[in-house]
């Protein structure tokens, strides 16, 4: 009987062990996650820092659902053919990815014209300062569409990233604690 109660023991004290770290590694996981995106945040000084491109007014730079990185830099850094994100003036919920094809200065403010690259005309609008996201400096082919995806409202501001995470790490969690009792049922029912 001892060496049965002694075996049970340390089966318990293992799969203790293995559930801290399972849960150290879903901790890990999660706050990996979160301090990647924050981190990029802070190092593009951009609360944005991706954008989706929709529509295809940039080819061939840039295709319908490619991703970019976006730069938040001073207006005053803005040149001539840069690409910036802005928020369309009389739309500010409007993301838009264009060419800077003039700027120009008025009372102090900075306004840009922009036009996309396989647009005829450039944009009906100045841009001020005030609108604008970012400068682009990186993009990655169609991968926006997933991004779209796990960023969109599923309910009561839950992505479905942040849902489909919740899931994953409930299902693991799950699995962890199961499957101690599984084998109890089991040891019960044989043994």
């Amino acid at each position: 009987m001892g060496n049965a109660k002694l075996g049970e023991k340390r089966q318990k004290i293992e799969r203790r062990r293995e559930l801290i770290i399972t849960s150290v590694l879903i901790g890990i996981v999660i706050l990996g996650s979160y301090g990647f995106v924050f981190g990029l945040t802070w190092a593009l000084n951009n609360p944005r820092p991706f954008a989706v491109v929709e529509g295809w007014s940039m080819l061939p730079t840039y295709q319908d659902k490619d991703l970019v990185v976006v730069q938040g830099v001073n207006p005053s850094e803005i040149k001539l053919g840069d690409i910036i994100v802005y928020h369309q003036p009389n739309n500010y919920e409007n993301l838009i990815i264009h060419r800077v094809v003039n700027v120009t200065t008025r009372s102090g403010q900075v306004f840009f014209k922009a036009k996309g690259d396989n647009n005829m005309a450039p944009d009906p609008w100045l841009i001020p300062d005030s609108l604008v996201v970012g400068k682009v400096i990186y993009h990655v082919s169609s991968i926006g569409l997933l991004f779209l995806i796990l960023s969109g409202p599923l309910i009561d501001g839950i992505t479905l990233g942040n849902f489909l995470s919740i899931l994953l790490i409930a299902l693991l969690i799950f699995v962890a604690y199961r499957t101690p009792v599984q084998e109890k049922k089991e040891a019960r029912k044989y043994g």
